[in-house]
């Protein structure tokens, strides 16, 4: 693991929280499949007049990174589910709000969809340099009650990925279709995450942050818990060799794809379910959410290509 820890989990008593859990395991209820098709003029940096952009050949190198997303609500959730997720320049987020708000009456994915709005409005006004800052300015303007994980990333100098996590959901970064690191998992108990929002003491500098250094062929994963909970290390390792030569975008659609399958399969021994019988409970199959997967690729490209540079 070649990363350089730059902040330690903040230890809070349990006693003293006062948010939410996430709803019970989830019933073998089957649900559609139905995904929100990405725009990629919205979604991914690859855009270029409706054709994919593959790495340029490099002059003058630096890393840059070239991204796609790909999103399956829970049908049980409505269209839009309880996720978020944003790429803006070279910093990108997901978000997932925690559902026991649902309980008292609140849709938790609005109060992800504004940390989601608030980061990319900094991150367009003062740029990625900071994403603690970022996370800052986002929890702090949002109206809505509820509570959200988060995990953000962002390359603002090159080849050092910074990355920032509070939660359960998390980011995977491969090199040679490896993993070679994984955000661990922030929880107060099994299904109990740390949390931003409504009455949660949590904070922002709770989060745990990361320099990892990238180099050219990596690829860095951001995903929600419904994603994580439903593809084992082997199988993401798997999907990474199976998805070498696709386009971010499609690469993206894979994992989330892999994970809806497994979410349905009652068969199937996922992650969630091996978590749970650790705690002793009871519990077989996947484990049915809103599943978020937002991939990078890591390329060379040279200076001329940058827009900032002078001729």
């Amino acid at each position: 693991m070649n990363a350089t820890r730059l902040i330690a989990l903040a230890a809070i008593p349990l006693t003293a929280i006062q948010f939410y859990q996430r709803p019970g395991m989830a019933s073998s209820a089957t649900k559609n499949d139905k995904e929100v098709d990405d725009a990629m003029s919205d979604v991914t940096t690859e855009s270029n007049g409706g054709k994919e952009e593959t790495c340029p050949e490099p002059n003058e190198k630096r890393l840059v990174l070239k991204c796609g997303a790909h999103m399956i609500p829970d049908s049980r959730k409505g269209d839009q589910g309880e996720d978020a997720w944003f790429i803006q320049d070279s910093a990108v987020g997901v978000f997932d709000g925690v559902g026991g708000w649902r309980r008292k009456g609140v849709d938790p994915g609005k109060y992800s969809r504004a940390l989601r709005d608030g980061s990319v409005q900094y991150i367009k006004e003062h740029g990625v340099g900071d994403l603690k800052l970022a996370l800052k300015h986002a929890v702090e303007g949002n109206p809505n009650l509820g509570s959200s994980t988060a995990c953000l990333a962002a390359m603002p100098q090159s080849p050092s990925l910074q990355v920032l996590n509070l939660g359960d959901s998390g980011l995977i970064q491969f090199r040679k279709e490896q993993i070679k690191f994984s955000t661990p998992e922030q929880q107060f108990r099994f299904n109990f995450p740390y949390q931003l929002g409504t009455n949660s003491l949590c904070t922002v500098d709770d989060s745990d942050a990361y320099v990892l250094e990238m180099q050219t062929g990596d690829t860095v994963v951001l995903a929600t818990d419904g994603a994580l909970d439903n593809l084992g290390e082997g199988e993401m390792e798997s999907l990474a060799r199976l998805t070498k030569d696709f386009s971010p975008n499609k690469a993206a659609e894979e994992f989330a794809k892999t994970a809806n399958r497994n979410s349905l399969d009652r068969e199937y021994d996922s992650p969630f379910a091996q978590n749970a019988r650790k705690v002793g409970k009871n519990y077989s199959g996947g484990k049915q959410d809103d599943i978020t997967v937002v991939l990078c690729r890591v390329c060379e490209q040279s200076k001329s290509w940058l827009p900032w540079s002078k001729l």
